[in-house]
């Protein structure tokens, strides 16, 4: 829970939480605890068994997905939940219960670094993001970038295969954008997975479905892809976290 703390107690901005059980309790204490007099916080009860992607061949997938060995310790649950960040995003960002004009998803434990919390939580994020803005983790978007994209998305994920799951791609933990590009992202990352399990491509995590998604999407709509070689990273940055500080 420390790492949520960090997240609940300094970042002041409006935060929807989507959790259930005792740690929703919990979170909810946390978040109360630190803005009592505050209208920042609203928590939406939501099981697993409510979530997007039941059908049995989702299922089927993740747990095809969960038996990978490089993924020890990461079950179908938690893949389905992953599945589900850009549509319970873009649930919000319809209903945009704080009247904001953009809209950031950001896991609840990746504010691991207290003194990077402290810093730059208050106020956090400061930029208003009118494009869809996603994290590249390492240098292979220059690779991709040489392989011109296909007129058709089942071609541009079979095409971009080789380089997206043999890389780390993008990071799922924050990303963001305005109501319309979260929605847009949505209608081509479920379309993105039925693909993935069409043609028994099996990805790592949700990041490279993301991948593929946003790729598709840079000669379609505003995409603003960020990574630690386009700026400087302030010290103690995890560049999994990168807009922790750059934001």
């Amino acid at each position: 829970m420390v790492w949520i703390s960090n997240f609940l107690t300094f970042c002041h901005s409006p935060i929807v939480m989507f959790s259930d059980g005792e740690i929703a309790d919990a979170m909810d204490t946390l978040r109360k605890t630190a803005f009592p007099d505050s209208n920042n916080w609203l928590l939406i009860r939501r099981p697993l068994d409510k979530l997007s992607f039941n059908s049995p061949e989702h299922l089927d997938y993740f747990n095809q997905v969960a038996r990978n060995e490089k993924h020890v310790g990461i079950t179908a649950d938690v893949f389905r939940i992953w599945a589900n960040k850009a549509f319970l995003t873009e649930e919000i960002s319809a209903k945009n219960p704080f009247n904001t004009s953009s809209f950031v998803w950001c896991d609840a434990g990746c504010w691991r670094n207290e003194k990077i919390a402290q810093q730059y939580g208050p106020g956090w994020p400061r930029k208003q993001l009118s494009a869809l803005s996603i994290t590249w983790m390492d240098d292979s978007l220059r690779h991709v970038r040489k392989i011109p994209c296909p007129e058709t998305l089942e071609e541009c994920v079979k095409v971009y295969s080789p380089v997206i799951l043999n890389m780390s791609s993008m990071a799922g933990a924050i990303f963001g954008g305005s109501h319309e590009c979260i929605k847009t992202l949505c209608c081509v990352f479920v379309k993105v997975l039925d693909i993935c399990i069409k043609e028994n491509i099996y990805v790592g995590t949700d990041q490279q479905i993301f991948a593929f998604s946003a790729l598709w999407l840079e000669s379609r709509m505003p995409v603003d892809f960020y990574d630690k070689y386009r700026q400087p990273v302030p010290e103690g940055t995890d560049e999994w976290f990168l807009f922790q500080t750059v934001l």
